[in-house]
C-alpha cells in the first residue's frame, strides 16, 4: 500500500513540475531548425538545406561497414550547431552522409 502511495505521489509531482533537465540531457532523437525538424536517418544534404551551415564541421575519420558481397568505407563527420546563449549546443554525427546521432551539450555562447 505504501508503494502505491509513493508511486502516485511521484506521478503527480512529475506532472506538476515536469521532467527534470538531467533526465532530458544527452542524446536526442530530433533537432529543430526553426519550423523544420531533423531526425535520425536524415541526410547531411537535408540538414544543410534546412538548418544552414553548422558553426563547426569536423571530419572524424572513416568507418568500415561490413556487408555482402563487399564492405565499404563510410566517412564520419561531426557538425556542431551553436544556437547562442539562449539555447544549447547540438552535436550531430553523420556516417556515410546519414545522421546517426544527435547530442545536446551545454548552453551556447
Amino acid at each position: 500500500m505504501m508503494m502505491v502511495r509513493v508511486l502516485v505521489l511521484w506521478v503527480v509531482l512529475h506532472c506538476l513540475i515536469g521532467t527534470p533537465n538531467w533526465v532530458l540531457a544527452g542524446n536526442e532523437s530530433f533537432f529543430r531548425c526553426g519550423t523544420d525538424v531533423i531526425q535520425l536517418g536524415d541526410s547531411n544534404y537535408r540538414v544543410l538545406a534546412k538548418c544552414g551551415p553548422p558553426s563547426t564541421r569536423e571530419y572524424i575519420g572513416s568507418n568500415y561497414r561490413y556487408s555482402m558481397p563487399a564492405g565499404e568505407l563510410r566517412d564520419v563527420e561531426q557538425w556542431i550547431y551553436n544556437r547562442g546563449a539562449t539555447d544549447f549546443v547540438y552535436l550531430l554525427m553523420f556516417q556515410g552522409g546519414a545522421l546517426i546521432d544527435i547530442s545536446r551539450g551545454g548552453r551556447g555562447f
